[in-house]
């Protein structure tokens, strides 16, 4: 059954209390929702006053709204000057409501002050001066401290293997050392060559539905790894040690027509392309993320397909204030999304089935923020209050 709002005034916010009953033991009570679209949601970080600062990079904005009055401020401007960003994506919460942003088309970090003026500057990029190696720092996570991770990708030379594992490291804000916290499994792929000696051509490509494991890190520095084989939680302190979570076992799902074409069908915003030039052996990068529009991955019969659904989305783990861990869990096709919470002891605490069409974009002071699509893959941005 679809909640179905009505309003009778032009106003920017829709303030109403739609209880959902999840599988578990908590509940979502919507409280606000924007009526504004926003072409791509990279980043969302809750302030202290319950203002939320919000970054599209494909509008090339960076903002802070207030959900209760619907006011939305823009931050900084265009350009790569201070105070300015050339295409503003993911950003993440430091310390009080300092913000790390990253600025994907000047290519790097900006420290962001509670009163919206901007700091420090540090490349995504790191190497040795007039040197073509290097390693992208572009991050999945990052603590409070401002400690960057992310997930090694190895030699960009190396087309001849593809491993079946990732590496996840750790690089110091202050230092730049860099070490390893764990691995993950990635998803299956493929690798095509065509053409002849001289002019080979190699393609690789992801095997849709495969298992992969997720991974996401706590302001505190704790990591959740969640495996997928078997489905379970490991977390990982700062100093290395493990709690290993027992593992849930989960209904198996068949992927069938319906599946697929759900697959093929994601909105999606385009992935980060990245693009490298090597002047007299010296390099230089340059980032930027694709168009909004439908994903755009072709027909059902291009693909070969696994005959099971995995357990989880392992590209949507997060964890919350509480140090919780949110996984979503894949369903049929057509059925509201599922997400599993694990505690900080790795533990299945409870489930929770969002409303059609959401998924979850961040988290506040007992609340949870959510994003869905409409046809023309514009996102809006509700929030709900967590209830037991």
């Amino acid at each position: 059954m679809r909640n179905v709002v009505k309003v009778a005034l032009s106003f920017a916010i829709v303030a109403a209390a739609v209880p959902l009953v999840p599988a578990g033991a908590q509940e979502l009570v919507r409280d606000a929702a924007y009526e504004d679209s926003f072409s791509y949601i990279a980043g969302l970080r809750e302030l202290s006053d319950g203002r939320v600062m919000i970054s599209d990079p494909l509008e090339k904005t960076l903002v802070i709204l207030d959900m209760t009055s619907g006011t939305l401020q823009r931050i900084g401007r265009e350009g790569g000057g201070p105070e300015e960003y050339r295409q503003p994506d993911a950003i993440y919460a430091l310390r009080g409501d300092t913000t790390l942003l990253v600025d994907l088309g000047n290519s790097r970090f900006t420290v962001v002050h509670p009163d919206g003026s901007f700091g420090e500057t540090k490349p995504l990029t790191r190497g040795q001066p007039g040197s073509s190696s290097f390693t992208i720092t572009l991050p999945q996570s990052v603590d409070r401290d401002g400690n960057i991770y992310f997930r090694s990708r190895g030699s960009m030379r190396n087309m001849r293997s593809l491993p079946d594992s990732g590496v996840v490291v750790r690089m110091d804000w202050q230092t730049g050392a860099i070490d390893t916290v764990g691995t993950v499994k990635l998803a299956e792929r493929r690798r095509q060559s065509s053409g002849g000696p001289d002019n080979q051509r190699v393609s690789i490509s992801a095997v849709p539905l495969s298992p992969s494991d997720g991974w996401s890190v706590g302001a505190d520095g704790r990591t959740a790894f969640v495996r997928s084989s078997p489905y379970r939680v490991d977390w990982v302190e700062p100093d290395g040690r493990v709690t290993q979570g027992a593992p849930l076992d989960v209904p198996t799902i068949r992927v069938r027509r319906p599946e697929q074409e759900a697959w093929l069908n994601e909105p999606a915003a385009g992935g980060i392309q990245i693009g490298i030039s090597i002047d007299n052996g010296v390099a230089s990068t340059s980032m930027s993320r694709g168009g909004g529009s439908s994903s755009g991955r072709g027909a059902v019969g291009d693909y070969e397909w696994p005959d099971v659904m995995p357990p989880f989305r392992g590209e949507r783990t997060r964890i919350d204030p509480n140090g919780n861990v949110w996984v979503e869990r894949y369903v049929a096709a057509g059925d509201a999304p599922i997400i599993d919470v694990f505690g900080p002891d790795g533990n299945h605490m409870h489930s929770i089935t969002l409303p059609e069409g959401r998924r979850v974009i961040g988290f506040g002071a007992g609340v949870v923020y959510l994003t869905h699509s409409d046809e023309f893959d514009l996102q809006y941005l509700e929030r709900y209050r967590l209830e037991t």
